[in-house]
């Protein structure tokens, strides 16, 4: 009879500390959470500076090495290539068009 006497008083004590208790844990998590935001913001900051940075030095890298000529050939170069393949894209979209209806054609005949 004792304990359970005890037992009744310390009970709403001990469920007022473990709700404290889990009130502090969930402050200092966000407060945690927080910080962490606040930290990644930065990160992402001077990442964004360290690549504006860097597409700078690359330009000024560029213009001092390469010379305007060839940079214009090369990318002359380049643009034909891509017409080429788009071209060759275009010519193989026809056929395979023209593959298509035939095929439907006949599908159709044979219904």
């Amino acid at each position: 009879m004792n304990t359970v006497h005890w037992l009744r008083i310390v009970n709403p004590y001990i469920t007022i500390m473990i709700a404290v208790v889990i009130g502090v844990i969930g402050y200092l998590m966000r407060r945690l959470e927080a910080d962490f935001r606040d930290h990644i913001a930065r990160v992402e900051k001077d990442i964004e500076k360290i690549e504006t940075d860097r597409a700078e030095r690359m330009r000024e890298l560029y213009k001092e090495f390469v010379q305007k000529e060839t940079f214009y050939m090369t990318v002359g170069e380049i643009k034909k290539m891509i017409a080429d393949i788009f071209e060759e894209i275009s010519k193989q979209s026809k056929c395979l068009n023209q593959v298509v209806g035939s095929l439907n054609e006949r599908r159709e005949k044979q219904e």
